[in-house]
């Protein structure tokens, strides 16, 4: 039996609407704050920003870096699993 997958308009309606209750709500709450909140929303998103920024100048060049080891130990797994 294959599954079916829903029409476009069913899931993307609970996307919409999500994100248009979650922005009213963050908006509630500029407006309910005297804009305070809008600072605090801008400093998580600064802090994104710099993590963002840490994981493309070090973190991606580490997952480069240690690609033929993880492949190393993958092919160490496998063979473990199937001796033959």
């Amino acid at each position: 039996m294959s599954q079916e997958s829903p029409p476009q308009g069913q899931t993307l309606l609970p996307a919409v609407l999500g994100s248009a209750a979650f922005g009213g709500g963050l908006l509630f709450l500029i407006l309910i704050s005297g804009g305070f909140f809008f600072y605090v929303l801008l400093g998580f998103f600064l802090m994104g920003a710099v993590g963002f920024l840490h994981y493309l100048m070090w973190g991606g060049s580490m997952h480069r870096e240690t690609e033929g080891e993880r492949e190393e130990e993958r092919l160490r797994d496998q063979t473990r699993a199937d001796p033959w």
